[in-house]
């Protein structure tokens, strides 16, 4: 700047000596000013038209691991199998309902015929009659029964709807025989001990009754014969 006011000051006493070239220093000034200026000055480096600012690096911090919260995992729902659809109880058809009751009401009576209670066992074979009157067994076990209790005519008639069943029912023929002989019919007892042996000739008892019939009406050697069987049948 210093030789920038020299020149300045020599431009000045110039001008007062010579007026008359005054435009003419005025521009070598101007020129020169220029040149010196552009001389003194740094060079400018040009600038750049956009900085590019860097794109500030991401600070990675510790991540930590997310917590694994507990989460319940949901059941799955079950699936709802189909139920089997229960098979209906097979209805009793009249038939086995009534077999049923026969069966309980006969064996109830057996037994309380066993035990002695007659008429209780009576009442349950009347019961099974009611239910099948075609039991040719349920009618000879009630005709013992009353037979036991002495009443022979209720006894015999049970006995002849037993027969009348089943003619081959020897039994039957035996206890009826039994009820004519207690009841002092001993010839009407008498046949029909003979036609239980005819059915079962290994009938002891049936031999042994008869035999007392023959010895009650005195026709000994027929008791006699039939005696001897009934030992030799019993042994």
């Amino acid at each position: 700047m210093v030789s920038i006011l020299a020149i300045l000051v020599t431009v000045s006493l110039a001008c007062r000596t010579d007026i008359n070239q005054a435009t003419n220093v005025e521009a070598t000034v101007e020129a020169r000013l220029q040149q010196i200026m552009a001389s003194e000055s740094p060079t400018q480096t040009a600038m750049p038209t956009s900085i590019s600012i860097p794109t500030p690096l991401q600070i990675v911090t510790a991540t930590t691991k997310p917590t694994s919260t507990a989460t319940s995992i949901p059941r799955p729902t079950p699936t709802p199998t189909a139920k089997a659809t229960p098979k209906p109880m097979p209805t009793a058809t009249p038939r086995a309902m009534a077999e049923a009751t026969f069966s309980s009401s006969y064996s109830e009576g057996a037994k309380l015929h066993h035990k002695g209670d007659f008429t209780a066992a009576i009442e349950n074979f009347t019961a099974a009659i009611l239910v099948n009157p075609g039991s040719a067994e349920a009618y000879r076990y009630r005709g013992i029964s009353y037979k036991s209790l002495g009443q022979y005519e209720r006894a015999i008639q049970d006995f002849d709807k037993a027969i009348q069943i089943d003619p081959q029912d020897s039994e039957a023929y035996f206890n009826r025989g039994s009820s004519y002989a207690m009841s002092k019919q001993y010839e009407r007892g008498i046949e029909d001990f003979g036609k239980a042996i005819q059915i079962d000739p290994e009938n002891s008892d049936a031999y042994n009754n008869r035999g007392i019939s023959y010895h009650i009406l005195g026709l000994y050697d027929k008791a006699e014969a039939d005696f001897a069987k009934a030992d030799q049948l019993a042994r």
